[in-house]
């Protein structure tokens, strides 16, 4: 079963891919697939209300859906999931009656992971042990609370949730609509994954990421679904029998150059020797390129010179899936200049690192085509080979791979080395030479880090853990390296690492996957070692907020308060008492009306938030309109004496209610919740429905209840 999301129609992109891959892995097992909303059960058929992420917009009608009061936008997205709850608790029930042998697996993303999530606990606990597996993704409801506070445990590698998936940050700890809690029932955590991307501000939390939203690249070839089918076949098949078992795919589903794809800078020399590399260079322009966009990859161009020359370094080509474009710039280069040998590769490589927009996770590399050394320090600028290395690192990282000739190996060799890069050596054929160094840059172990960034105190022990695969050969160890300082601190055999920081520290880590046909590959990660961990970038809390009941017949109260100054604060959160959302807004509001607030009063809490997290929460009351409970058992008893009922209703009503002030006005305490109680039941009577009006009736009835939580009858 699926659950699609915000928006869209029956079979569209995520429902079919995860039916299809799910199916794909069970071969020679019965399978059948029903999206949520194909049919009507119990009178609902989930619509998957639109609502949209693409834009900001968006974003506030997204905040708009799950308020407790708003417009029709946010009343037809919280009837879409209760919809959506419905027709899926009737579905599964109904089925697992009429299907007593078969095994289920649900799928949901983005509103339609929130279905899955809010209808489980409605299911019965036999018909939930019959699911095998739940795999939700960019999930607005996601909890997380390993990445609560200012040392949140998850930004040392520990504490995760059973149903942790994806890589988003260590500091996550719940999605756009606040977190459902508890977020899934406690006998199917073990059974369940809930994918995250880094981001997806959907499920992050983060507004800023609406920019460049990731919420709809769960589907693509291989990111998340692919790894949850694989995940739910494994579930399926712990369930079978050995023969049935032993048929089905649970092998990881594996891109060369990995899911974010690949981009490949290529850095020429166009100083006055080297004519033919140029030619070579556009000779096999188009076949590299093509195959560099058929792994999902980019690419690029810089053209370099040296220090004293026309222009030292600039990029002719930004990353692009445009083939033509990157060989009408190759077309464009003509050698000239030049003067002394070495050359000013390593401003042409900062140029590079720092202009190119590199896609976070994907693998990336710089070719450099040259014939000549290069200077260190630069001459242009002063750049050194370890503030390239330093850069490399920065950006996750760039490997750099020279393609020289075999003269030049040893002066190449430990940037290549330093970068987890590989020199290649030019024996005359360039052609080949950078075709050789395009299979090793998409050949190369693919490294991929659950998360970038470590926040720990001095003393911590930090884990740092690695995934890691090469398509055609086994990896065969790991390297670690804490501090970036090219001294590796640890080898390992598996992909998990445990490192104390004993004082304050701020930089880079870096690990390196090698495999058994000798390919190396790398990635990198930021460590913050301090005192204060996320404290200083968390947000501070509310100041000076007061709450005014401004219309009284409608239970409208103005809450407010001091206005930000914090640079911090990139919104606010307003919550009831339960911790439910109520609105998100703008860091420069600096009040809100809440009408309808119900005669019992309440508490409403706000909360500062950026990407980091949350702030102190800052509470206040909303006042009742019931007063103590000796007035409002007085003002019911003048209701219900100047009402007109029938003599015996009003008497039996009025000595209840009488009863329970007399032993109010004396402080007996519980005699006056049980004679409330008693009114409470007389009223919910058929005696009492005959002779009161509804209005009427309701409201007695709501007021003797209120009444009971005034006496904290429990």
């Amino acid at each position: 079963m699926f659950a699609r999301g915000s928006g869209q129609t029956l079979n569209f992109r995520e429902a079919p891919r995860f039916f299809e891959k799910v199916t794909n892995r069970l071969d020679g097992i019965g399978v059948n697939a029903y999206e949520l909303g194909a049919e009507a059960h119990d009178g609902a058929q989930y619509p998957a209300y639109g609502i949209g992420f693409d834009s900001l917009q968006s974003f506030k009608n997204l905040i708009e859906a799950d308020a407790s009061w708003t417009g029709p936008a946010g009343g037809e997205y919280r009837s879409s999931v209760t919809s959506g709850v419905t027709e899926l608790t009737a579905y599964l029930t109904a089925r697992a009656a009429r299907c007593p042998d078969e095994i289920f697996a649900i799928g949901g993303y983005s509103q339609g992971a929130q279905v899955v999530g809010d209808a489980l606990p409605n299911l019965s606990a036999s018909t939930r042990d019959r699911i095998a597996y739940v795999a939700l993704f960019g999930d607005p409801k996601l909890y997380l609370p390993e990445g609560r506070g200012p040392f949140p445990p998850a930004c040392i590698g520990k504490q995760f949730s059973e149903w942790r998936r994806g890589n988003v940050s260590c500091f996550t700890d719940n999605g756009i609509l606040e977190a459902r809690k508890p977020y899934l029932p406690s006998d199917v955590e073990s059974r369940s994954g809930s994918w995250c991307d880094r981001n997806d501000p959907i499920c992050n939390n983060n507004p800023a990421d609406f920019v460049v939203s990731a919420h709809s690249f769960y589907a693509d070839d291989g990111a998340e679904m692919d790894e949850a089918a694989r995940e739910v076949a494994i579930a399926i098949a712990d369930r079978l029998p050995p023969e049935q078992a032993e048929t089905i795919d649970i092998s990881i589903f594996v891109l060369a150059a990995g899911a974010n794809g690949i981009d490949v800078a290529f850095v020429i020399d166009t100083t006055g020797s080297m004519s033919g590399q140029i030619g070579a260079a556009t000779s096999v322009a188009d076949l590299v390129g093509t195959n560099i966009i058929n792994l999902r990859g980019r690419v690029a161009l810089t053209e370099y010179r040296d220090a004293f020359d026309s222009f030292v370094a600039e990029v002719r080509t930004p990353l692009t899936t445009d083939v033509g474009l990157f060989r009408s710039s190759l077309d464009d280069l003509f050698a000239s200049g030049g003067g002394d040998s070495p050359e000013a590769l390593l401003t042409a490589l900062m140029t590079t690192f720092d202009a190119l927009d590199w896609t976070p996770g994907a693998t990336k590399a710089a070719v450099v085509l040259t014939d000549a050394g290069y200077h260190d320090p630069d001459v242009a600028n002063g750049w050194t080979a370890a503030d390239v290395v330093q850069r490399s690192l920065e950006i996750d990282p760039v490997n750099v791979y020279p393609v020289v000739p075999a003269y030049l190996e040893s002066t190449y060799q430990p940037l290549a080395d330093a970068t987890a890069g590989q020199v290649i050596i030019d024996s005359g054929d360039t052609a080949a030479a950078l075709v050789e160094a395009f299979e090793a840059v998409s050949t190369r172990p693919v490294v991929v880090l659950p998360f970038d960034q470590y926040f720990a105190a001095p003393g911590d022990e930090v884990v740092f853990e690695v995934f890691a695969y090469d398509i055609d050969a086994d990896i065969v160890g790991y390297e670690w390296d804490f501090d970036a300082d090219g001294v590796i601190d640890l080898a390992t055999e598996g992909p998990t690492a445990t490192h104390v920081y004993a004082t304050p520290f701020s930089g880079i880590f870096e690990v390196r996957a090698t495999s058994a046909d000798g390919g190396i590959g790398s990635a990198a990660g930021t460590i913050e070692v301090s005192e204060s961990g996320l404290a200083d970038r968390l947000p501070g809390p509310a100041t000076g907020l007061a709450a005014e009941l401004v219309d009284e017949a409608n239970r409208s109260f103005r809450v407010s308060w001091d206005a930000v100054t914090d640079p911090d604060v990139d919104g606010w959160a307003l919550l009831n008492g339960d911790g439910d959302l109520l609105a998100r807004l703008a860091p420069e509001i600096t009040e809100i009306v809440i009408p309808g607030v119900p005669d019992e009063g309440g508490t409403v809490s706000l909360v500062a938030f950026n990407e980091f997290g949350s702030s102190d929460v800052r509470s206040v009351e909303l006042p009742s309109a019931l007063g103590d409970p000796l007035s409002a058992l007085q003002r019911l008893r003048d209701d219900v004496a100047g009402a007109g009922l029938a003599r015996g209703l009003e008497r039996s009503l009025l000595a209840k209610v009488e009863a329970a002030i007399r032993s109010v006005e004396h402080d007996r305490m519980n005699p006056a919740c049980g004679q409330v109680g008693a009114l409470a039941n007389q009223l919910g009577s058929s005696a009492a429905r005959d002779g009161i009006d509804s209005a009427t009736l309701a409201d007695w009835s709501a007021r003797a209840n209120s009444i009971r939580e005034l006496l904290d009858c429990g």
